[in-house]
């Protein structure tokens, strides 16, 4: 056991503090703890612990609302306000562009983030144990079952109460268009009658649809397709591509790793020409149906880009977790004269729950004209 004042935060959440001049990355301590560790990995330029006693609290630390938090691992910053919150992501983002990009001087924007702290995802996935629904414990694949989850929209969160009644095999994917007023249980075929006679909207993946609307635009969503977590968030974000993006009256305008075709409908509405790059064939199929003015490509970006004649004036990348490979990076900087970077939930986060897939918001090139 080790003593340890934390002193900042580090991207996905832990405290950072030093021991003998070393890195610790301290799960569940927060900045300004002092705090009594347990080593569970070393390494040779850093070492990683969990809190096994809270010595001096921070001053910022609040009763986290949730009664499963510190055992599930769907949310890790609840024990602190959300604006603190913003500020530490703030400081993650220029931190990252800093130290791993290398970039000095690169503004970034204030965080913003919903008008409801809890109560906005559009989407989660559970999977079920003993009849209730279940989370994963933080880094782990032990199951911890839930009585309730702040985060579920409440259109979401009366399909939460039924189905704990209900085992099902694998997962379990709430979906809702909040908009809309659209919901899906998305389960395993053979669970489909299961949660039928229970009155639940039960589909089995193949024949999952909602809509969402976003920017006034309608948006067909099928199945398991991605889609932001937080409708009001993808909103915000088509804005920040619009007004990066400018006028894009007459130009030719290329969406890429472009899921339904959120910034291809929005960002590209004028556009002179709008090509949208999508490799999932599930998600291409809505993105055809959602903005019919666009050329699909349907392929990897990587492999998308490299296959259209001519250069567009705007790109908008908005790639998933892993990002953008070098391909695809190599085209960025050859074309763009502005760029904005901003971030959007991170999976570690009060608002954001680790179960299904989030992206930070889109970055957009624009090419001299």
């Amino acid at each position: 056991m080790t003593r340890v004042a934390i002193t900042a935060m580090a991207h996905g959440g832990d405290g950072i503090g030093r021991i003998d001049g070393k890195t610790v990355f301290v799960a569940g301590a927060v900045e300004n703890d002092v705090v009594v560790v347990d080593i569970v990995e070393e390494k040779k330029r850093f070492s990683r612990a969990v809190v096994r006693e809270i010595v001096e609290p921070s001053p910022v630390r609040i009763d986290p609302p949730c009664p499963h938090f510190g055992s599930c691992g769907g949310c890790a910053w609840q024990q602190v306000p959300v604006e603190v919150q913003r500020r530490w992501k703030h400081g993650t983002v220029d931190g990252l562009l800093r130290h791993i990009g290398r970039l000095d001087g690169v503004p970034v924007r204030s965080v913003e983030g919903p008008s409801s702290e809890y109560g906005y995802r559009n989407r989660m996935d559970f999977r079920t144990r003993a009849g209730r629904p279940t989370l994963f414990e933080a880094g782990s694949h032990s199951q911890v079952a839930l009585d309730s989850c702040l985060l579920l929209h409440p259109l979401l969160a009366d399909l939460f109460e039924a189905i704990e009644s209900v085992d099902v095999p694998g997962v379990l994917t709430l979906r809702a268009g909040i908009r809309t007023g659209e919901r899906a249980v998305v389960v395993d075929a053979d669970a489909v009658d299961r949660l039928r006679s229970i009155d639940l909207p039960a589909y089995p993946a193949a024949d999952a649809v909602i809509h969402e609307i976003v920017g006034g635009r309608r948006f067909r969503i099928s199945g398991l397709a991605f889609f932001q977590v937080n409708t009001e968030a993808a909103e915000h974000m088509a804005n920040l591509a619009i007004e990066a993006a400018g006028d894009v009256t007459g130009l030719h305008l290329v969406d890429a790793y472009a899921g339904g075709g959120l910034f291809a409908g929005l960002v590209g509405a004028g556009a002179g020409r709008v090509t949208a790059i999508e490799s999932d064939p599930v998600a291409a199929a809505d993105l055809a149906a959602n903005v019919e003015e666009a050329d699909l490509i349907v392929e990897p970006t990587e492999t998308g880009l490299a296959s259209i004649e001519s250069s567009p004036e705007v790109l908008v990348v908005d790639p998933p977790r892993a990002g953008m490979g070098p391909a695809a990076s190599a085209w960025f900087p050859a074309m763009a004269r502005a760029t904005t970077l901003s971030s959007g939930a991170t999976a570690k986060s009060r608002g954001g729950a680790s179960t299904g897939r989030q992206r930070p918001a889109p970055s957009v090139g624009r090419r001299p004209m």
